[in-house]
């Protein structure tokens, strides 16, 4: 819930009919096995104020996420999931705009979409190696940071993980193999 009172609801679904608002994103289901969503509802709770799938080709995933939604001071939504679509809707100068192993249909890259309060999408990223990541990510979201910690399967010891100047990535740690990776997002 928002400062407002505005609620978000977000999770999964195989559904091709599910509502989506005038100027979402992403207003159809784009196929595989799940796409995301999310949904904000009016403080009365009596409306959708804007709704959105969020997905690609193959399968988006919430399930067994420890945090999959956190939302700002200034009702920024942040999203957190799993996917292993290579199409997945990233934006240009992301952290990872590019699956890790574009043919992988196992594990899968994690995803943090940011959309604003009126429903756009701010950043999209993806953030994980090329063994995927497994489902114990935890989003954690200020206004001025965002910051997921979680594991991927085949981060080196003590990796770095590079972060090139203007991706909004403020640090970076690794700490594998099959480790902890933690990214903090600066926002944009």
């Amino acid at each position: 819930m928002d400062a407002a009172g505005n609620a978000y609801l977000t999770g999964f679904t195989a559904g091709t009919d599910f509502p989506t608002s005038a100027g979402a994103p992403q207003r159809t289901y784009a196929g595989g096995v799940h796409d995301a969503f999310v949904i904000k509802i009016n403080p009365a709770g009596s409306a959708m104020v804007w709704g959105t799938y969020l997905g690609g080709t193959r399968d988006e995933n919430l399930n067994g996420l420890s945090s999959r939604l956190a939302v700002d001071s200034n009702s920024n939504v942040y999203v957190l999931g799993i996917t292993n679509s290579p199409d997945y809707s990233t934006r240009v100068g992301s952290f990872q705009p590019n699956p890790a192993d574009p043919n992988s249909t196992d594990y899968g890259d994690v995803f943090v979409t940011k959309i604003d309060a009126a429903g756009h999408i701010v950043y999209s990223t993806l953030a994980t190696s090329k063994k995927g990541a497994h489902f114990d990510f935890t989003l954690v979201a200020t206004a001025s940071h965002q910051a997921i910690d979680g594991h991927a399967d085949d981060r080196p010891a003590n990796d770095a993980c590079p972060h090139p100047a203007g991706t909004g990535i403020a640090a970076c740690a690794g700490k594998g193999p099959g480790g902890s990776l933690v990214v903090d997002l600066v926002a944009r």
